[in-house]
């Protein structure tokens, strides 16, 4: 098993927004240019028509609108290029074992015959070794469903949840958030920071930026903290 703490290592960067958004507005269109220097030739005063001097600048703004134009192609071309090999770079996650900054999981329905949801690993990540600690569970409207007390535990560590409540029996399917909190070394009480880990099991490309799914709970790319190469299981 390889562990990569930075995402970029395996699967690029997130989709930046294009450059060229606010310029496309800005840049005038060359046909419109076009049209503007021709109505302006056809309608000028015959006993005072527009010099050599100041016809010969007209063309070259023109020419230099193209130039850009071009260029802003070309570059766009690009843009769009490195866009698409980083979706496809993201795609790599799929499969992929990960630990997220995030306080939530999401249970399924069970299948008929099933009386277990599969494990969820619960994590924290503490400034320093906690005592008294205790892990709280709750469902979509905040009821307190699982009170788990661990005790003395390190500063990082994790509690696998089987998906059951108080009473031993399997929550019905939905999304739980779950939060850790401890003693620390003087006396006060405090909250961990929390993570998740699993697998990646989806890449939402809607916004132009992949999201990534973890065992069904959306996250974001920033907020990835360890990848598993080698150990989807």
């Amino acid at each position: 098993m390889t562990t990569v703490s930075n995402v970029n290592q395996i699967a690029g960067v997130a989709a930046p927004e294009s450059p060229f958004q606010a310029a496309e507005a800005d840049l005038a269109d060359k046909n419109t240019f076009l049209r503007l220097l021709t109505t302006q030739l056809s309608n000028q005063d015959p006993t005072n028509p527009m010099d050599n001097e100041q016809f010969l600048s007209q063309l070259a703004q023109f020419s230099s609108l193209e130039q850009l134009m071009g260029v802003q192609s070309t570059m766009q071309a690009v843009y769009t290029g490195i866009q698409a090999l980083n979706n496809a770079s993201m795609a790599n996650l799929l499969g992929t074992r990960v630990t997220a900054a995030a306080d939530s999981v999401k249970l399924e329905a069970l299948p008929e015959g099933e009386t277990a949801h599969p494990d969820r690993e619960l994590g924290w990540v503490a400034g320093e070794n906690l005592s008294d600690a205790r892990l709280e569970i709750r469902d979509e409207s905040g009821k307190l469903v699982r009170t788990v007390e661990l005790g003395s535990v390190d500063a990082e560590g994790s509690y696998t949840w089987d998906g059951t409540g108080a009473d031993g029996k399997a929550v019905p399917a939905g999304t739980y958030t779950f939060k850790v909190t401890g003693t620390n070394s003087v006396g006060d009480r405090v909250t961990a920071d929390t993570r998740i880990t699993g697998i990646v099991d989806g890449m939402d490309y809607a916004t132009g930026t992949p999201q990534p799914f973890v065992d069904g709970v959306a996250v974001s790319l920033g907020d990835l903290v360890t990848l598993r190469t080698g150990d989807a299981g």
